[in-house]
């Protein structure tokens, strides 16, 4: 596994620029986390995290670093893995260790949660800045339907967000642009 070597400010700055899941691994002194920097060692998991595909952090649990993340992040346990989207929500918080391909399927599902997040956000951005604004009323209108849309979410909780959306009959990003 290549970890970041830099600040905890500038890994979350190179995976924002360069659109990437930011991890972050919480490393103690228990027999657990010994089990799971073994895995790290794995090549399937260096394969999967590449650093084409995440920023990755290694922090002491005692560490200062540490300290202020937990202010963010509650720590349950030791060791502890979070794989934080864009937005800086988990996508995917992994508590102890696990068997590698276990370790390789949550890892996946954060990889693509972030990735449906990074193409839904890509095609509803253009959208809403090139259509036309012919007043500020419809500027408006168009800030908070892009505002209100889910940045970091799993795909499941997106489509039931949308499917009670249709229900109420509260009109979706383009039947709001037809409108105005």
């Amino acid at each position: 596994m290549q970890w970041f070597t830099g600040s905890i400010p500038e890994a979350i700055g190179q995976s924002r620029q360069k659109g990437l899941v930011f991890l972050v691994y919480i490393e103690g002194d228990n027999e657990d986390t010994q089990k799971m920097n073994a895995i790290w060692e794995d090549p399937q998991i260096a394969e999967t995290l590449s650093k084409e595909r995440c920023v990755a952090i290694k922090l002491d649990h005692k560490s200062e670093d540490c300290n202020q993340f937990s202010k963010l992040y509650p720590i349950v346990c030791i060791p502890a893995t979070y794989f934080i989207g864009e937005s800086g929500l988990p996508l995917e918080v992994v508590g102890g260790s696990l068997p590698v391909d276990e370790f390789v399927t949550k890892a996946n599902k954060a990889l693509e949660t972030h990735l449906k997040s990074a193409t839904n956000n890509a095609a509803i951005k253009p959208e809403a800045s090139t259509a036309p604004q012919t007043s500020e009323a419809s500027s408006s209108t168009q800030q908070s339907v892009v505002s209100s849309m889910p940045q970091e979410q799993p795909a499941s909780q997106q489509s039931q967000e949308a499917s009670s959306r249709d229900t109420v009959g509260t009109p979706g990003p383009s039947q709001v642009r037809q409108e105005i």
